[in-house]
């Protein structure tokens, strides 16, 4: 009908521009998390990403620039093959670039167990009973090396951080930390029974009984709320925001759907597609390239249906991204749309 033609029309006027524009000059952003399914390009499109963070500054007079660090949380690091440089796990500045730093951490090396020095800094035997009881609880090892990161990430002195983050379900645990482990600590504080058999259970295993039960009360308490810190700072939109990537193909989409209902459910702001690796090739004479258009087009579509409210980012399908200059130039289309004939069909 034309009232439903028009809809489309007005609707269509008033998507929000295909460029991340908005979250590169919003002077407030401290975190932005980068996700999608594994091998759709998150670690280029964290690094250009983290490069115009750099490099535009707030404001023009005086021009001020942010301090950046883009830091891979993906037990498989790959931030050192796309930018050509060596990185560990304490930050180093990307050559070239200046105020801007990374580092990779593999999660599974973070030290374990140290979020117990938050209950209790018992002697040696104790901490030993300690850990054996904890290791008998499934997923404490995950809580603790949670902890261990937010502790590390808020030492860490900088205007904005990138995360390049492990793939969807392993993201997806990390953001429900806060909340999960604030719930968790809430119901044993409030459970006299629990707190009992916490006592008694330490007690029998190493000997904590000159620890008070006040003072394990005590101290939940704090890493409750350093954990509510964490978790407000994730629904905070003006510090916080999520990037979601994906390519034009069916896993890739339905992943990422599946991502952006959990952060609506966790209440984390996500305005942000980047639809990567599409082939723009209209007057390709390539038959295959003819085919893959056609199968793209019909996720491309649905990409910007279902998020028809979010800055949407369309990336083409390029050759090999690595070193500075390629990113560089790969970055300019976060806030300038591609356009095949200004930019060539593909790099």
């Amino acid at each position: 009908s034309t009232q439903s033609t028009w809809g489309i029309i007005l609707l269509i006027m008033n998507r929000p521009a295909p460029a991340f524009s908005d979250l590169i000059k919003n002077p407030s952003l401290e975190w932005v998390f980068v996700g999608g399914k594994s091998g759709v390009g998150k670690t280029t499109i964290s690094c250009a990403l983290a490069m115009k963070l750099a490099r535009i500054p707030l404001g023009v007079e005086p021009k001020k620039y942010r301090k950046v660090l883009l830091l891979s949380t993906d037990s498989c690091n790959n931030l050192g093959n796309v930018l050509g440089s060596k990185f560990g796990p304490t930050p180093v500045q990307v050559p070239g670039v200046h105020g801007l730093d990374a580092m990779e951490i593999n999660t599974a090396t973070l030290p374990t167990f140290s979020a117990l020095d938050e209950l209790d800094k018992p002697a040696h035997a104790t901490a030993k009973a300690v850990q054996q009881t904890a290791n008998s609880f499934p997923g404490l090892e995950e809580v603790a090396t949670f902890i261990e990161l937010m502790k590390l990430v808020r030492k860490l002195k900088y205007d904005i951080i990138v995360f390049d983050t492990a793939p969807t379900p392993a993201t997806l645990r990390l953001l429900s930390f806060p909340q999960a482990m604030g719930s968790a600590l809430s119901a044993v504080q409030q459970s006299t029974p629990l707190s009992a058999l916490l006592m008694e259970t330490a007690t029998t295993l190493g000997g904590m009984t000159g620890v008070a039960s006040a003072t394990l009360q005590d101290k939940a308490q704090g890493v409750q709320a350093t954990l509510s810190a964490i978790e407000a700072k994730f629904k905070d939109q003006n510090r916080t925001t999520f990037v979601c990537v994906c390519t034009p193909e069916y896993s890739a989409t339905s992943e990422m759907d599946r991502l952006v209902r959990e952060l609506r459910g966790h209440g984390i702001d996500m305005k942000n597609v980047c639809l990567n690796q599409v082939i723009i090739q209209p007057n390709s004479e390539c038959k295959l390239c003819a085919k893959r258009i056609g199968a793209q087009s019909k996720y491309v579509r649905q990409v910007e249906d279902n998020y028809a409210t979010s800055h949407i980012v369309k990336l083409p399908l390029c050759g090999e991204i690595q070193g500075l200059k390629s990113i560089e130039l790969f970055a300019q289309w976060l806030v300038t749309p591609y356009d095949v004939t200004a930019d060539g069909e593909m790099l």
